[in-house]
């Protein structure tokens, strides 16, 4: 499906961006906390750093999941959740790079991949955000 495709069906169905933006932000939380807390050595992030960025995205997992369960007005919602989204990438993406001397290749590869997939799902929200009445 394309993305133009994706946002026109999304529009119609704004409650479904902020289940989607929920299973991502666990997602996230859960590989932070567990997957690569539990690995430092592998990817080089350290915990102290891991462990606020995890709770950082249950939070926001909390806050989508609430969105989709109780709002009646979606658009303000996903505005929220879409900016959060791209104030986490913007933090981890600095904190890659303060980090760049501990990291892995695997880590840098994580970082880097978990910041365009919710680049891209700003992108997404954002534009749902626009088209929701």
């Amino acid at each position: 499906m394309s993305v133009e495709k994706t946002i026109n069906y999304l529009t119609g169905k704004p409650r479904i961006m902020l289940l989607i933006d929920a299973i991502g932000a666990l997602t996230t939380s859960l590989m932070l906390g567990i997957v690569l807390a539990k690995n430092v050595d592998l990817f080089g992030m350290p915990t102290d750093v891991l462990q606020p960025l995890s709770a950082v995205a249950a939070c926001f997992a909390l806050y989508s999941f609430c969105g989709y369960l109780f709002a009646k007005k979606y658009k303000l919602y996903i505005r929220i959740i879409a900016l959060a989204n791209l104030s986490y990438c913007i933090a981890s993406a600095a904190l890659t790079i303060i980090n760049r001397h501990t990291l892995t290749s695997l880590g840098i590869m994580h970082f880097i991949g978990e910041i365009i997939i919710i680049l891209s799902i700003f992108y997404i929200e954002w534009r749902v955000a626009n088209n929701v009445n």
